[in-house]
């Protein structure tokens, strides 16, 4: 079943390019109190669960309180059986002297409630390099035993075109794909579901992790993503 990919491809585009706009305008006013302040979503997370998990939040489901910005398109019911988007790796920012609570730039899937997350992802200093760069990975999360799991991953330069897709198998089980369309390089990775337990229906396209400094967010101010096709 489509949900949409004609007016829901150019308003989930147009949504997530306002959402990361509106938040670099904000963030001109308030990057003193964030960065001073202990309350930053991403810390209070981390302080909040014991889980290793890269993209954390609040213990429960999502949205996470690290999320900073999302859109989601509602299945209603209807399990989700592919789901694929494009985006372009967004400028480095004009500061790249720390890790910066590693943003992340994604789109996934859930059940609802929404405790399990299969998501490809778009990230910026999580390979530990310095000065940091942007990588892509799979990644998957489960609420219900704060499991967290990622794929190897690839080193991505700004204005490379990265494709994801998530792909519903006939064996009860998804398979994320990401690539970029530059390198060549790419990774499928698998997750077994229970069908009779949780039925993914929802997608997400999520901004997450506040930046310790609006210096860190992308140089651009945008990250749009792109060709968007949900079934």
């Amino acid at each position: 079943r489509h949900y949409g990919r004609g007016f829901f491809s150019s308003f989930m585009r147009a949504l997530v390019f306002v959402c990361l706009v509106l938040l670099l305008a904000l963030c001109v006013f308030a990057s003193t109190s964030w960065a001073s302040s202990r309350l930053l979503r991403g810390e209070q997370a981390e302080e909040e669960m014991s889980a290793q998990h890269l993209f954390g939040g609040r213990v429960g489901d999502d949205p996470a309180d690290s999320w900073l910005a999302y859109t989601v398109a509602k299945g209603n019911g209807k399990k989700v059986t592919y789901v694929n988007a494009t985006w372009v790796v967004p400028e480095y920012p004009n500061r790249r002297d720390s890790s910066s609570n590693a943003p992340g730039f994604w789109f996934g899937i859930e059940p609802v409630p929404a405790d399990l997350l299969i998501q490809p992802i778009l990230a910026y200093g999580d390979t530990g390099n310095f000065p940091p760069r942007y990588s892509i990975f799979n990644g998957y999360f489960d609420w219900l035993n704060g499991q967290w799991w990622q794929s190897d991953d690839s080193i991505v330069e700004p204005g490379m075109h990265v494709f994801g897709s998530i792909t519903y198998q006939t064996d009860n089980s998804y398979t994320m794909h990401i690539e970029c369309k530059e390198t060549g390089w790419h990774i499928d990775s698998n997750i077994p579901v229970d069908p009779s337990d949780k039925i993914f229906t929802d997608v997400y396209f999520v901004i997450e992790h506040q930046p310790n400094s609006c210096k860190d967010y992308p140089k651009n101010g945008n990250v749009t993503f792109t060709d968007i096709h949900i079934e």
